[in-house]
């Protein structure tokens, strides 16, 4: 009864800041969880553009029918590819970038608002740019053609062994900045004294880094790169309009195993079963992440 009149004073006093946040609520709730468990339910049925009225109950046959699915598989490790290969490049040009910005130089100011520019332009337009970059008869290839690097025009995005890469680099362009802002506002919070009681030590600047750079933003590593990983794995846009998850299904990610079901095979209940399995293949990677961030944060 206690407790009961406690939750209640509290509710009473902290009534105002919950109306405030009641329309960003309504909103999560409109936008987020209704359309996933719609996703849910549309998933155990047989949903076609074709037949709208008939939707017979499967239950797990669309879950069952994805599975032995050959071209399901391939695409889940792929995007484990794209994922990590995108992360792993977005983070390590960012954390360079901060590790340059949170010096002192002149011009600081203007170059941290145009390395801001990429993570800014809408994922489309980055897409566009970078496929006339790298057609057969793009910049890329004649500048490495005049630059005698390269003899002929070389197909970078219809090539198998390039096309991902070249997806790589056009997102990396496109991410950094994020890890980048991430990790130049936790290098501003470390105190300087720090440093110089280090220096007066006799630390080297690798020992300098090593034991006081890194613990001090290993959390914003860690968050940020779990957000990475989390936008990346289902991020479509520029697959999709750089390659079509070619050439020979190269760039084939679920993403887009999932959109080709919904729009181009009008097959919804196989697209949200691939969703469902999307989101909770990133939801167990989630918990996994953080549970060994805090089993590392106990040892």
């Amino acid at each position: 009864m206690l407790m009961k009149n406690n939750w209640r004073g509290y509710l009473r006093k902290n009534k105002m800041a919950y109306l405030f946040l009641l329309p960003a609520l309504l909103c999560l709730i409109g936008t987020v969880f209704i359309p996933i468990c719609m996703a849910v339910k549309t998933s155990f049925f047989r949903d076609v553009f074709l037949s709208p009225l008939s939707q017979p109950f499967v239950g797990w046959d669309n879950y069952l029918s994805i599975f032995r699915d050959n071209l399901f598989w391939d695409s889940f490790w792929r995007s484990w590819y794209w994922t990590i290969g995108s992360v792993v490049l977005q983070f390590l040009v960012g954390f360079v970038a901060a590790l340059v910005l949170n010096q002192q130089f002149v011009g600081r100011g203007i170059i941290r608002g145009l390395l801001i520019i990429p993570w800014v332009v809408p994922g489309t337009v980055t897409a566009s740019i970078f496929s006339m970059l790298f057609t057969s008869t793009g910049l890329v290839n004649q500048l490495l053609i005049k630059m005698g690097l390269l003899d002929n025009f070389f197909p970078w995005l219809t090539n198998f062994g390039t096309a991902m890469p070249t997806l790589l680099l056009a997102h990396t362009w496109r991410g950094f900045p994020f890890y980048m802002i991430m990790m130049l506002a936790a290098l501003q919070g470390i105190p300087d004294e720090l440093y110089e009681s280090a220096k007066i030590d006799g630390a080297s600047a690798l020992s300098c880094f090593l034991h006081i750079t890194l613990p001090n933003i290993k959390g914003s590593i860690m968050v940020s790169t779990l957000l990475g990983v989390i936008w990346t794995y289902g991020y479509l846009d520029m697959i999709y309009i750089m390659t079509y998850g070619g050439p020979y299904y190269a760039t084939y990610t679920q993403a887009l195993y999932v959109y080709a079901k919904a729009f181009v095979k009008g097959d919804l209940g196989m697209a949200s079963a691939g969703a469902v399995t999307l989101v909770l293949t990133m939801l167990l990677f989630s918990l996994l992440y953080l549970r060994s961030i805090r089993k590392s944060d106990i040892e």
